[in-house]
């Protein structure tokens, strides 16, 4: 089951050993595989929140220039000498 969690939170396949992993991390216990779940969780949802804003900030941006392109067409057609 150890070995389970292991795979899980390094994304391992089940074929593949854990035993050298488990030496290299000194045996973490399940307190520590879960932090490090966690861990991993709130990276990714902070990439997903940046993503979005990345996202919503360039529609903002094309609203803001499509307005001041309508303002300006106004503009022109309203003060034609």
């Amino acid at each position: 089951m150890m070995d389970n969690a292991y795979r899980k939170v390094f994304g391992m396949h089940a074929w593949q050993s854990v035993k050298e992993l488990q030496f290299m991390c000194e045996r973490l216990d399940f307190r520590h595989i879960c932090s490090l779940k966690k861990l991993l969780f709130y990276i990714r949802y902070l990439d997903l929140i940046i993503r979005f804003l990345k996202c919503a900030i360039f529609f903002i941006v094309r609203l803001l220039n499509l307005f001041v392109c309508v303002t300006n067409l106004i503009l022109h057609l309203v003060y034609v000498p």
